[in-house]
């Protein structure tokens, strides 16, 4: 049975390859929220920073630009980031 997946081209990208003979799809949304301020922002991939909480569990979230690099700094300085 072929399945067809249909996504909302306005709220997601959508990426399809079939590079190793297996099709793939990749969707992510076009926007995001910062996990500090909830400001909505266009989604590039590139705002999500992973680290390690105090108990060394690791953790990520989604930042807008001003607190993407303010959090990058702190979890740096910090030797926490993943």
């Amino acid at each position: 049975m072929k399945r067809k997946y249909v996504f909302d081209e306005k709220k997601y990208h959508v990426k399809e390859s079939t590079s190793d003979g297996c099709i793939t799809i990749i969707v992510r949304p076009k926007k995001r929220n910062c996990i500090v301020c909830s400001k909505s922002f266009e989604s590039t991939g590139s705002e999500i920073l992973f680290w390690k909480d105090d108990k060394k569990n690791q953790r990520n979230g989604w930042f807008c630009k001003t607190h993407y690099s303010l959090y990058r700094k702190y979890f740096n300085e910090s030797k926490r980031l993943v």
